[in-house]
């Protein structure tokens, strides 16, 4: 809690007039994460992306907000890990949300229609959170966060795609 209200640029007290526990404040921030999931999400649904181009937007958006300040969100990674992971509540949510894409892309025919859309939104959600992880224990850096998601993105999308799309 004292890294994370050092981080945050706040009292421990303050913080504690927020959130009760450490578990508190990784709820919140797994809540906030999915919302703006959520947000991106209802925007591609909306574009004429194909899947693979429409995963990589998400991608893309996803690698920003970590980006945009990595101390603190490498310190959100390190509590959401100590936290247990998909302990959290919430989790699991952000796989369904990715699995509409999938979801879309059967609709619009670029994916395979024998293709399980909640495994593969799992699947993409394991790839992303490995990659996220990865980025937050390397202090030095030398993971980029946008580049190895979009490897994660080149191998894994295009088994998913029919045969046209790939």
């Amino acid at each position: 809690m004292d890294e994370i209200a050092e981080a945050a640029d706040v009292g421990r007290s303050t913080l504690f007039n927020y959130f009760g526990r450490k578990d508190d404040i990784v709820s919140a921030l797994v809540a906030e994460r999915r919302d703006a999931l959520s947000d991106v999400l209802t925007r591609v649904m909306k574009s004429r992306q194909g899947t693979s181009s429409a995963v990589r937007t998400i991608m893309r958006e996803m690698a920003r907000w970590y980006e945009d300040d990595r101390q603190i969100n490498r310190l959100y990674v390190a509590a959401l890990v100590r936290g247990g992971g998909p302990a959290v509540p919430g989790w699991f949510d952000n796989a369904a949300l990715l699995a509409e894409v999938f979801a879309r892309g059967q609709a619009l025919g670029d994916v395979r229609q024998d293709l399980d859309v909640a495994a593969a939104g799992s699947l993409l959600l394991d790839g992303y959170l490995g990659v996220l992880y990865r980025w937050s224990v390397d202090a030095s850096a030398s993971v980029d966060l946008a580049p190895a998601l979009e490897q994660m993105v080149a191998v894994l999308v295009p088994g998913v795609l029919t045969h046209r799309r790939r």
